[in-house]
């Protein structure tokens, strides 16, 4: 097949300019329009599933790419040039080995003719593997700099209704949309990395599957955008974005494009091959890392509360009257002042009697967790004002402000400065050291918030877009990780943004659940990290409850983030006991559910039974009820951490006994029945 890329890129160059390329490996066939409409992608054939075909060409224009450009004015840069593939240039193909660059020679800028040259990239990897796409700007203008990028811009990859979508979001990294139809679904969607949601999205026709994703182990800030169709591209502010002579080239990471057989789970397993070589998961499993607390892992159950030493203490000792075989552990707002979002980072004097409400609940063997907030420095504190110079800023000086329930005016921080690192260093030593004794530090929307572009030049990082986000938090969290595991405690936070899973423990993920959401980042990094926090609202009926919580729990996750009165209301007792058999068949199975491999869901001959599911929302006045129908025997494959078992965990969530015949591979033609509200590991 390589040979077949060859004379095919070669034919472009020799035959005629205007000719429609083609690249192609064992797995797929990527189709491009002529030179004539600026080589646009107009077709990705999947040739392990049957030769399925992605994207349309159509009559419309096509575009393979943008980059945007911007001028001074009045010491600010505006944004106010965008040129495309189909902007007029000079256009011929180079080829070297599996690479093939379509070039775009002398572009013009207002007042500046061929001032712009650019390079698209694909590289085909062999056989059955992927294809990497990276873009570079050659940019001679005297009056516009580069701002930002998009690449691939892939147009109509499946038609409305057709085809299935992973769509990256909060939660667990991703969620399913059924056929999705634009027309049904008109808002597009932007996610931002770093923050909860991945930078990988996959597209399903039947069993025939096209994975997109950016392989970026350097963690620029960038953008997924979905629009219309199933239009999608990666946005990019590019580093120094819109200062002449300093603005990057292009994006900086590459973006695969791979084809697969099967549904969503290929697609993670593919971006798991990628993200076990990254700096993040270096450090090897868990189970295997000398600066991993295992207190993380193996506390099976959270509870919430925002109080003092009193309500601390109390509801710990409540869950270890109903929970006495298992650690409990408590995420502890408002240890320190009576409200909340405030005051931040100035958390000290504590209220009364916290170090000894720590001590009391570590004595009986629970885990109280503290919270702090990672991001923030709240402007009304008098700290502020020597804060502010270190505080992430707009283009033109002015500070990002965020404000949240209280309406408190909230100074975004820049990661990147020695002086935010040392404050939240001073925090950790504080907190899990002698001074409060806690075994857990919580710092919040480190993992859950997109980047800001910063442009303040006194940091000493790139300005706007780049990487300093990522390098900033890498480097705060490993200081502040390397004070808590000297301390025998532990470092989370909230979210999920994997490029600092090596020095954090645990992730919340609180955000509202979807019928939709799949185990996506489970099925990436199990065995890597601990994903914590199952909400739910009490009113939800048993069976809605049941399905829930035993849907995380075969995922990985440890279960909870409950209110005090979870543990003592009379109306929940049949909801504890649900909750309790799944915290102890996650530390009887934690070589598989807590340190082991998520390898697929139970796969049956016949579709089981389903069963009406309601979920209220977890907060009032947030979001309308999920009402349902969700299948009444649910299940997950595990690999256990030393790679020698396999075992297949099963629950019939329903009312009635349910018979299914499996077909997973090792269990296939296997009979399973199972009494209502029953759990087999197989």
């Amino acid at each position: 097949m390589k040979n077949k890329i060859v004379i095919l890129v070669s034919m472009v160059g020799v035959l005629s300019a205007m000719a429609a390329p083609v690249l192609e490996n064992d797995a797929m066939r990527i189709l491009f329009a002529d030179a004539s409409r600026g080589w646009g992608v107009t077709g990705i054939v999947n040739k392990v599933a049957g030769d399925t075909r992605f994207l349309r060409d159509t009559t419309r224009e096509i575009d393979l790419w943008q980059v945007f450009f911007a001028k001074e004015k009045d010491g600010k840069r505006v944004e106010c040039k965008e040129v495309s593939n189909r902007s007029g240039a000079k256009r011929r193909i180079e080829r070297d080995g599996n690479r093939t660059t379509f070039v775009f020679e002398g572009i013009d800028l207002p007042g500046e003719p061929g001032a712009v040259d650019v390079r698209a990239t694909v590289e085909l990897e062999p056989g059955r593997g992927g294809s990497l796409w990276t873009l570079d700007v050659t940019n001679r203008s005297r009056v516009f700099a580069l701002t930002r990028t998009k690449y691939p811009v892939l147009k109509r990859v499946t038609d409305d209704g057709a085809g299935d979508m992973m769509m990256p979001s909060s939660n667990f990294g991703a969620y399913l949309v059924r056929k999705r139809d634009s027309k049904k679904i008109p808002d597009p969607r932007m996610v931002g990395y770093m923050g909860y949601a991945p930078m990988v999205s996959a597209f399903n026709l039947g069993d025939a599957g096209l994975y997109v994703a950016a392989h970026d182990g350097k963690g620029h800030t960038k953008y997924f955008d979905v629009k219309g169709e199933q239009n999608v591209s990666f946005y990019t502010p590019v580093e120094n974005m819109g200062y002449l002579g300093r603005a990057a080239r292009g994006p900086g990471y590459p973006v695969c494009i791979a084809c697969y057989k099967g549904d969503w789970w290929q697609a993670a397993k593919l971006y798991r091959k990628f993200a076990l070589q990254q700096p993040w998961t270096a450090k090897g499993p868990i189970c295997r890392r000398a600066d991993y607390p295992k207190t993380m892992s193996e506390t099976p159950l959270w509870i919430n509360i925002h109080g003092d030493s009193a309500v601390a203490t109390n509801t710990l000792a409540a869950a270890k009257k109903v929970y006495p075989d298992f650690a409990t552990g408590l995420h502890w707002h408002r240890w320190n002042l009576p409200g909340h979002d405030v005051n931040y980072p100035e958390y000290f004097p504590t209220v009364p009697g916290v170090s000894n409400a720590v001590a009391a609940c570590r004595a009986m063997g629970q885990v109280p967790m503290i919270y702090t907030n990672g991001r923030l420095w709240d402007a009304g504190t008098m700290g502020w004002r020597f804060a502010q110079p270190y505080a992430t800023v707009q283009d033109g000086g002015t500070p990002y402000i965020e404000r949240y329930g209280n309406k408190r005016a909230q100074g975004v921080m820049c990661p990147y400065t020695c002086e935010w690192q040392d404050v939240m260093n001073e925090l950790a030593r504080r907190i899990t050291g002698p001074e409060v004794g806690a075994p857990g530090l919580f710092m919040d929307q480190i993992g859950a918030a997109v980047p800001k572009l910063c442009f303040n030049p006194a940091h000493g990082h790139t300005l706007g877009g780049g990487t300093y986000w990522f390098d900033g938090y890498r480097t705060l969290l490993a200081k502040a990780h390397a004070t808590t595991f000297v301390n025998g405690a532990f470092l989370t936070t909230e979210g999920s943004a994997e490029p600092w899973m090596d020095n954090v423990d645990g992730y919340l993920i609180v955000t509202m659940r979807l019928a939709e959401d799949v185990p996506f980042y489970p099925a990436v990094y199990s065995g890597y990290t601990t994903y914590f926090c199952s909400p739910q609202h009490g009113l939800d009926d048993e069976t809605s409850w049941r399905y829930l919580q035993t849907r995380e729990a075969f995922w990985g996750v440890a279960l909870g983030w409950f209110s005090p009165s979870f543990l003592t209301a009379p109306g929940m007792a049949d909801k504890r006991e649900i909750v309790g058999a799944l915290c102890r068949l996650r530390m009887k199975y934690k070589d598989f559910l807590a340190y082991g491999t998520l390898l697929d869901e139970a796969r049956f001959a016949a579709a089981p039974a389903r069963v009406p599911i309601k979920w209220r929302p977890r907060w009032v006045n947030r979001g309308k009820p999920q009402e349902f129908d969700a299948p009444s025997v649910i299940g997950n494959l595990w690999r256990n951490a030393a790679d020698t078992e396999t075992r297949l965990f099963l629950a019939n969530i329903s009312d009635a006994e349910q018979t299914v015949t499996l077909t997973n591979e090792g269990f296939a033609g296997r009979t399973v029945t199972l009494p209502p509200h029953a759990i087999q590991v197989l």
